[in-house]
């Protein structure tokens, strides 16, 4: 930021349209936001066609608006830019970086409204980024991405191949939030799967198995929402209990899953954000997966624990109650510091990146 901005109003603008019904989409954007509202209190947000429900898990301040006309939200933006008190933040997760007239024209859309802010004097800023993809155009555009913003950051290290110069590795914002240590009653196992890959049942039927026989309740659960039908339909067969969105609106699964998070003992998934969000609130996540991928041991992994079953020996080498017990505390510690790293990095988000 100039000297000659120092006083004026400022406005950080974002994006917060993403799919709908995955809630771990809006974790971490919500907590991008929270993490700079306290430098950035001013807020305009283009929402598109996102719906009502979606926007309420999203905190209503007086100094944020939302936007649902992209023309509208584009006029403000260069009007706030022409005025010199834009700031701009960009969306945080995957990024594909494939040979796509919309990719392409994404991108320098994105790099130009980037050069613009900064040529005004304002900060870009662009957290938790993960690219994957095999267009050398759609990687050039990214490099001029990271080098016009003020703040660049990955959450996997398989990202920065992409990339010319060092920037930060943090962990996935998802875990920006304060993790919880609870030893109460955690009486239940959860699964949690894509609804686009088939879990092996033989796999399912020796973690049902297993803990029926340690008596803990199993469920099926949703994050998103398009996983509920596989999910009613695996619910049936083992002849358990199921947590689905069905006609609940986002805040009431929100709720209702992070309660149940917090109530699980270990829960099985091929989804990021369920590991992440569910070990923040005490649960030990599992890789589960029929397909081979890279996402959950690369953004979650490197931070704290994630095996992966792989077979029935995996199922019966996780151990007693005892050593989950241990193991939470560890777990717990490991949380707590990557909360940290990202809240002491948000302290410094516009400074210039470091080469």
């Amino acid at each position: 930021m100039t000297a000659s901005n120092k006083g004026s109003v400022r406005y950080l603008f974002a994006s917060i349209s993403a799919q709908p019904d995955n809630l771990g989409d809006v974790e971490i954007r919500r907590l991008a936001l929270k993490l700079l509202t306290s430098k950035h209190p001013k807020q305009i947000l283009y929402v598109g066609a996102m719906p009502q429900g979606y926007l309420g898990l999203f905190e209503r301040q007086k100094d944020r608006k939302f936007v649902s006309s992209k023309c509208s939200y584009l006029a403000q933006l260069l009007r706030r830019i022409a005025r010199r008190r834009a700031d701009l933040l960009f969306a945080p997760g995957p990024v594909l970086l494939e040979l796509s007239a919309r990719t392409v024209a994404k991108s320098l859309v994105m790099c130009t409204l980037a050069l613009a802010v900064r040529l005004g004097g304002g900060e870009v800023v662009a957290l938790g980024r993960s690219l994957r993809g095999d267009s050398k155009i759609a990687a050039t555009l990214e490099r001029l991405l990271c080098s016009i913003s003020t703040t660049y950051t990955l959450r996997d290290e398989i990202s920065a191949r992409f990339l010319t110069k060092p920037v930060s590795v943090l962990p996935d914002l998802a875990l920006a939030s304060t993790p919880i240590l609870d030893e109460g009653s955690r009486n239940s196992i959860l699964l949690s799967f894509r609804y686009d890959r088939s879990p092996d049942l033989r796999l399912l039927t020796g973690i049902v198995q297993r803990f029926r026989g340690e008596g803990k309740t199993i469920i099926f659960a949703s994050q998103v929402r398009r996983d509920d039908d596989q999910h009613e339909k695996l619910a049936s067969y083992f002849a358990c209990e199921s947590l689905l969105w069905g006609s609940r609106n986002y805040a009431e699964q929100y709720l209702n899953l992070l309660s149940a998070y917090a109530g699980a003992d270990v829960v099985f998934t091929d989804r990021l954000h369920v590991a992440i969000l569910s070990a923040a609130r005490g649960a030990l996540p599992y890789e589960l997966s029929s397909v081979h991928t890279d996402k959950i041991q690369s953004t979650a992994g490197i931070w704290f624990d994630v095996p992966v079953i792989r077979n029935l020996e995996d199922v019966e080498s996780i151990g007693t109650s005892g050593d989950r017990a241990k193991s939470r505390l560890k777990q717990f510690d490991a949380l707590t510091e990557a909360s940290r790293l990202l809240a002491k990095a948000s302290e410094s988000y516009g400074a210039p990146i470091s080469t």
